[in-house]
């Protein structure tokens, strides 16, 4: 927005500045701006019912994979279409393919792989993201875990933490 200034003469001040040696009076322009802003919360959040995966004991060597299942759950204040979710590395980064990795704390390694919703997750390096039309209110979304067989990890407890972004 700006601000115009302006001076009015009439016929009588043109003539009396004309006649004291004024010369020639001009309008002057001036102007400046407002900031102006708002604040928008977001269309869909997080709730804090994330269910975290957690497998159950892995013996080495074994053959058959260890299945586990988690969810997001997303409370959104309208419909969203093509929302993405995007799954990071973990932790301890990658074993190659679409295997991340919990670690024991030391020097042990156990590889496991996310689906979600059928297909394997990730941030569209080696997996793509989950692309998802949301309703308005409460949304749950489903992830599967899987900790494959012929893995030979020294013992202990195993954990890694996966971040999860929302883009809209």
């Amino acid at each position: 927005m700006s601000r115009k200034a302006s001076v009015s003469l009439t016929a009588g001040s043109v003539a009396f500045a004309m006649a004291v040696g004024l010369g020639s009076i001009a309008n002057a322009d001036s102007s400046t701006s407002i900031g102006v802003s708002a604040s928008v919360a977001d269309a869909c959040t997080f709730t804090a019912n994330t269910v975290d995966l957690a497998f159950t004991e892995y013996t080495p060597g074994q053959t058959g994979q260890l299945a586990a299942q988690g969810s997001l759950e997303v409370n959104c204040s309208i419909a969203s279409l093509g929302v993405t979710f995007s799954a990071d590395d973990g932790s301890n980064g990658r074993n190659g393919g679409n295997n991340r990795e919990m670690d024991n704390g030391g020097t042990g390694l156990l590889a496991y792989q996310l689906v979600a919703e059928g297909n394997f997750w990730g941030d569209g390096t080696i997996e793509a993201p989950l692309v998802k039309d949301l309703n308005q209110n409460l949304n749950t979304i489903l992830i599967d875990g899987i900790v494959p067989g012929g893995q030979s990890p020294e013992g202990g407890n195993y954990a890694d933490t996966v971040n999860v972004t929302m883009s809209f």
